[in-house]
């Protein structure tokens, strides 16, 4: 398990299955490779992807709709597969990652929950 907390954090997971707790004012969070658990509990976090490479199937617990970010790469939000899975939403790139948001509905979801770079 990584966690950090206060003021501004930055963590990467890297390759193999991480679990990311992150908490304080901001976080900005890189799984990596790998099926990752990520818990958001910073005031606004930023997760990144890139949207062509396979970085595995990630579950992100306490995605705030109102603050927090999926900050994607190489890929538009037209390109984006967003479908119900239960009572959660997966969203899914290009490069086939598999985006799991806990207990949070699809038309929950805004063009502000996302950046493209």
């Amino acid at each position: 398990m990584i966690t950090f907390g206060g003021g501004h954090n930055e963590a990467s997971g890297g390759a193999g299955n991480d679990y990311i707790l992150m908490y304080g004012t901001t976080a900005t969070i890189e799984g990596g490779a790998g099926d990752d658990r990520l818990r958001l509990m910073a005031d606004v976090s930023t997760v990144l992807y890139d949207g062509v490479e396979n970085e595995g199937a990630d579950f992100i617990m306490i995605f705030n709709t109102q603050a927090d970010i999926l900050r994607i790469s190489n890929m538009t939000f037209d390109d984006l597969l967003i479908e119900k899975a239960g009572v959660d939403t997966k969203i899914t790139l290009l490069g086939g990652t598999e985006i799991t948001l806990e207990e949070v509905r699809p038309n929950d979801l805004t063009i502000d929950n996302f950046e493209f770079v």
